[in-house]
């Protein structure tokens, strides 16, 4: 693969030459010149790739057989505050039922001064909403 990727590198450096100058004038010294650019190419890489630049050092691979050691997580951890925005996926106790959420988003919405839509309204609106968009495309 590595000699593959050297010889099209060379070729599109001999290539590029030989265009060059083909379009200056050179004629057939063109293709002349995109040949000896190419071979030049191709004998510094070969040269390069031969001679290692840095050696790495030798390394024992530890024996994974013998050195087991258990990972515990027994750490307790603090439990959230009131106000904590903290999402709690396994908790001790049970999830709210549906009902449950619902009061609890009302409640919210309440404290916040925004009406409670209820769905069917909503929905409606929903429903004028996307019949207005459909009428402005047209």
């Amino acid at each position: 693969m590595e000699a593959a990727v050297e010889l099209v590198a060379c070729a599109a450096l001999g290539s590029s030459v030989a265009f060059a100058t083909t379009l200056l004038g050179a004629g057939v010294a063109g293709a002349f010149a995109g040949a000896i650019c190419f071979a030049a190419a191709f004998l510094a890489l070969r040269r390069l790739a031969s001679r290692p630049t840095w050696r790495l050092p030798e390394f024992e691979l530890p024996d994974l057989a013998e050195d087991r050691e258990e990972l515990l997580l027994d750490d307790v951890l603090a439990p959230p505050g009131a106000d904590s925005r903290v999402v709690q996926l396994f908790g001790e106790g049970a999830l709210p039922t549906p009902g449950e959420l619902q009061a609890q988003i009302d409640r919210h919405l309440a404290q916040r001064g925004s009406p409670v839509v209820a769905p069917e309204s909503a929905a409606a609106a929903l429903s004028q909403a996307l019949a207005e968009l459909r009428r402005s495309l047209r």
